[in-house]
């Protein structure tokens, strides 16, 4: 690989983890600054092409943490232009105390703006999901 592309690559790699952890923190401006001017994204029953950053944010609202592990990141470069997926396991703490985790596979449209590689359009397809009941630190034995 040449210099460009594995820059281009750890770039790619950086914006999903950024996405990631913009979620997590319910940041909405770091979130947005991920996404391109006319970003869609698309998920089960849903399609969000305004005010994607809030959307999102409310859409985990309801829990009371969450955890995106993101693995498996193929993405191809093609000029400023870049399609692939990231798997994610998404956990989910409900209020019930159960831990909701939605395994994910993200398929990427990623588009280069002013040198920065931004989501032009993410689809969200959730493959399964399980419910577990958690123990959290200093609830009891």
């Amino acid at each position: 690989m040449t210099p460009d592309v594995l820059a281009d690559q750890f770039a790619i790699q950086h914006l999903v983890y950024r996405y990631a952890s913009a979620v997590d923190r319910r940041d909405a401006a770091a979130l947005a600054a991920c996404f391109a001017n006319d970003m869609r994204l698309l998920g089960p029953g849903f399609e969000i092409s305004r005010d994607v950053a809030e959307a999102v944010i409310g859409g985990v609202a309801p829990f009371s943490w969450t955890m995106h592990n993101v693995h498996n990141l193929l993405y191809q470069v093609q000029g400023d232009q870049a399609r692939g997926e990231a798997y994610c396991v998404a956990s989910h703490l409900q209020s019930d105390g159960n831990k909701l985790d939605w395994y994910i596979r993200y398929q990427d449209r990623l588009v280069r703006q002013k040198g920065e590689w931004l989501f032009a359009e993410r689809r969200l397809n959730v493959e399964c999901t399980t419910t577990v009941p958690v123990a959290m630190p200093g609830a009891g034995t």
